[in-house]
C-alpha cells in the first residue's frame, strides 16, 4: 500500500521491492558481506552490512 502511494506520487523515482532477509543474507555472503542489523515493517526498512575482513572467520 505505502509503496503503491509512493509511485503514484513519485512516478519518476526508480523503485524497487527490497529483499527479504533470506536474499539480503545470500547477496551479502556471496560479495563478502555480513548483516549487523536488519528491519522489514510495512513502513520502515533498514539493512546495515559489515564488510568481513579476510582471515577473519564470521562472528
Amino acid at each position: 500500500m505505502v509503496e503503491r502511494n509512493h509511485r503514484q506520487q513519485y512516478p519518476d523515482m526508480v523503485t524497487f521491492d527490497l529483499p527479504d532477509k533470506i536474499t539480503l543474507e545470500k547477496a551479502a555472503t556471496d560479495h563478502s558481506f555480513q548483516i549487523t542489523e536488519f528491519v522489514d515493517e510495512p513502513t520502515f526498512y533498514l539493512a546495515v552490512l559489515k564488510l568481513k575482513e579476510r582471515g577473519v572467520p564470521n562472528q
